[in-house]
């Protein structure tokens, strides 16, 4: 008898997530030092502000993340792959056609899910999915991408364990 495949559960590192946070609240303090000296030239007036602002919208989303995250971030069960940080729900694998690998202009490795057109209505992306817009949509006609960066998972393993879930649902509807 076949044994179902135990879930994959990809947590969030949280001391990644407090280097971030560190890192955003030093720059977000600089900008408002910056802003707020009284040797203020026109390029502090300028790059102050902007500083005060994209930080402290990084300081947020990495707050709210670290906040709102309590499980894993991304799971790769039986039934579909869900990333909580851009998915509502999960992408079932017999909607899945083909996983891929895709790489960036400066090489960073994204998983690429070629989703059934007709299944593309049902995949709702997170509301800070949305709001932030990542560089990319991670839900197109092109399919769903997961970004890999940041999470304590080699890439080819999570390529491998997709493909193969991919393939066990496949064989399952066959």
């Amino acid at each position: 008898m076949d044994e179902k495949p135990k879930p994959v559960e990809v947590y969030l590192p949280q001391l990644r997530m407090f280097a971030i946070l560190a890192c955003s609240a030093a720059f977000f303090a600089f900008s408002v030092f910056r802003t707020s000296s009284a040797s203020t030239s026109g390029r502090d007036q300028f790059y102050g502000p902007v500083g005060i602002v994209v930080f402290g919208l990084a300081l947020i989303v990495v707050i709210w993340r670290m906040i709102s995250t309590q499980g894993p971030v991304l799971t790769l069960s039986d039934t579909g792959i869900r990333d909580v940080r851009i998915l509502e729900n999960e992408v079932p694998w017999t909607a899945v056609r083909n996983v891929r690998e895709w790489r960036d202009g400066d090489g960073f490795k994204y998983l690429v899910l070629d989703v059934d057109p007709g299944a593309l209505p049902g995949i709702r992306m997170t509301r800070v999915a949305r709001t932030v817009n990542y560089p990319f949509v991670p839900v197109s006609e092109d399919g769903v991408i997961f970004a890999a960066a940041w999470l304590p998972i080699d890439f080819e393993t999570l390529l491998q364990e997709a493909t193969r879930r991919m393939n066990l649902a496949r064989s399952a509807r066959d």
